[in-house]
């Protein structure tokens, strides 16, 4: 009985060691694929994946985007929008921030993300650990990050945003959110506008 005993428990440690195995294969390939167009020195943790504006159709961001007389940009950020919205619009005119560039971003607006309205600055005194990001304690307000790689050069924006960056790329806003949040029946919009100082 004992040597049945033990065969089962090697089977099954069997099994096990091959799903771990399989799992981890997965997950390399898409950590690979991730990062087969990055400098070496500048690979990604699988937490740095970038949202994938590329899955809406060509032209999609441009309902969210207008260029102002003065060159400023006129951004509709909605609540229920996990990839954000990309400066970047489909005839190729883009805002691209240059190193050393000073931006200002203000905002206005209201969200519902289902614990009442916020503003951009988010909910005080709330933290949500789910957040895939640096501003757990800013829920419902609105982040932005430059440049493809979501993980990397995050801000938070709020209602007012006036620095010069290290970072050069095209800016991304997005309202701070769980990953499973933005489906679950959002409302609301951050209007920025986004200027060169």
């Amino acid at each position: 009985m004992r040597s049945s005993n033990r065969q089962v428990y090697g089977l099954l440690a069997a099994v096990f060691a091959f799903c771990g195995v399989f799992t981890a294969l997965i997950l390399a390939t898409q950590y690979w694929n991730s990062n087969e167009n990055i400098a070496p020195g500048e690979l990604k943790t699988l937490t740095q994946l970038p949202a994938d504006p590329t899955s809406h159709k060509a032209g999609y961001f441009d309902q969210y985007i207008s260029v102002n007389a003065d060159g400023s940009w006129a951004v509709t950020v909605p609540s229920s929008l996990d990839t954000g919205v990309p400066l970047r619009r489909s005839d190729g005119l883009e805002f691209s921030i240059d190193r050393g560039e000073q931006i200002e971003i203000t905002t206005s607006g209201l969200v519902n993300i289902g614990r009442g309205l916020v503003g951009p600055e988010g909910e005080p005194g709330y933290y949500d650990a789910t957040i895939d990001g640096p501003f757990a304690d800013h829920v419902g307000g609105l982040e932005m990050w430059i440049g493809p790689v979501k993980g990397a050069n995050r801000f938070l924006v709020g209602p007012h945003l006036l620095r010069r960056f290290d970072y050069s790329g095209v800016p991304t806003l997005r309202v701070i959110e769980s990953m499973h949040g933005y489906t679950d029946g959002n409302t609301g919009s951050f209007r920025a506008t986004v200027r060169k100082r």
